[in-house]
């Protein structure tokens, strides 16, 4: 067994690596994006097979997560973006972000070494990027909203200042949220980890996929997978007397995170998280296309040189279900679930009333309809580094 920390921090000659095959997609998405809306039948299929109608809402599991937690903590609402409102009291009218200058996304001039900075910012378009959460995809969309911006409100630069890449959600705690936005993705944490495993050690690291090399993967970075989504996306640093490792006070992080992130995606709802931020931000579905930064089969050019990314199996061996059942991993992930299931439940509201299904049901026909065409048109075009 290699034990090698799990690679936290990037170093620049790989968020290149990352970078570049997005922006190849980018521009495939451009030619195709909202040709491809008008042109798609009805009753059409998505990338993956799906009918093009919203998913079922999200199911919590009482078994999964203590009641009385998820009980003490509502979930969110998440709001339209402050510039939206301004502009419907105004009276603007359409899709305003596309066409309007007055009333766009906060965007100000990047830091010509944007592509690898991780330094606290307190305005411009931010996205928290866990790590195995479909983050490279979510990044490349996030590129693209800058850009997008920066060319319809005719800045002088290409791209408007941006966070994107793996750091701590704390380094924008004193953001000013009038001239900033922040999002990020939440992934099931039981598959979070999964992916992870076989991401990092054994695609990476050539480890043996089995339960022995699993469990000592979270046995010895315990700290590191503890409460990842609290230590990764709340703004709340813990005051004096609290654990650093956010042990304690759980609840005030939680309460962070929903309180002071603009929008939280999940992966596993990547379609309906996309339409749902268009909507909030009033882009158009164009900007929020997207195609997979990493897919099972394909290559990852990230570590050491490009290796066959190797997909955990479904379903997992015996041995690994009873680990991932067992007291020990579910202690681990107790509240990284706590948040999934909020922020699952927070997408639900932020639909139902916040949106609207009259406004949101078309709105995400019509995206996954310019999805298909875009896999279809792209998916042979995008080189990638391996």
């Amino acid at each position: 067994m290699v034990s090698t920390p799990l690679p936290h921090q990037g170093r620049p000659k790989r968020a290149l690596q990352r970078i570049w095959p997005l922006s190849l997609a980018i521009i495939c998405l451009v030619i195709v994006s909202m040709r491809g809306e008008e042109q798609l039948p009805q009753g059409s299929t998505s990338s993956n097979g799906s009918s093009l109608v919203h998913t079922k809402k999200y199911q919590s599991s009482a078994a999964i997560t203590p009641r009385s937690i998820l009980h003490s903590i509502p979930p969110r609402a998440f709001p339209y973006y402050s510039g939206i409102a301004a502009a419907a009291a105004a009276g603007a009218t359409g899709n305003i972000s596309s066409n309007n200058t007055t009333f766009g996304l906060p965007c100000f001039a990047p830091n010509p070494e944007w592509k690898f900075d991780r330094s606290p910012s307190t305005t411009g378009l931010l996205f928290g990027k866990p790590i195995k959460v479909g983050g490279s995809t979510a990044a490349g969309v996030h590129m693209r909203i800058a850009r997008n911006a920066a060319d319809r409100q005719q800045k002088p630069y290409p791209i408007c200042q941006l966070r994107w890449d793996h750091s701590k959600n704390h380094i924008f705690a004193h953001r000013d949220p009038s001239a900033s936005l922040l999002w990020t993705l939440f992934r099931n944490p039981t598959r979070r980890l999964v992916s992870t495993f076989y991401h990092f050690y054994v695609t990476r690291e050539n480890v043996t996929a089995n339960v022995a090399n699993l469990q000592r993967m979270l046995s010895q970075n315990y700290e590191t997978h503890q409460h990842y989504y609290l230590k990764q996306a709340s703004l709340r640093l813990p005051n004096p007397g609290e654990a650093k490792d956010h042990t304690t006070n759980q609840s005030k992080h939680v309460e962070s995170i929903l309180r002071d992130i603009d929008f939280i995606g999940i992966t596993e709802r990547m379609d309906e998280s996309l339409v749902a931020l268009s909507l909030l931000w009033g882009l158009p579905l164009g900007d929020v296309l997207y195609m997979s930064a990493k897919t099972s089969g394909g290559y990852d050019g990230g570590g050491q040189g490009c290796r066959k990314i190797q997909p955990a199996p479904s379903p997992l061996d015996v041995d690994m279900q009873q680990l991932l059942k067992s007291h020990f991993f579910q202690n681990l992930t107790k509240w990284d679930r706590v948040v999934y299931q909020l922020a699952n439940q927070s997408l639900d509201l932020t639909i139902e009333q916040t949106i609207g299904r009259d406004k949101f049901d078309p709105a995400l026909i019509q995206f996954q309809q310019a999805l298909q065409v875009v896999h279809e048109r792209c998916g042979g075009e995008v080189v990638t580094p391996c």
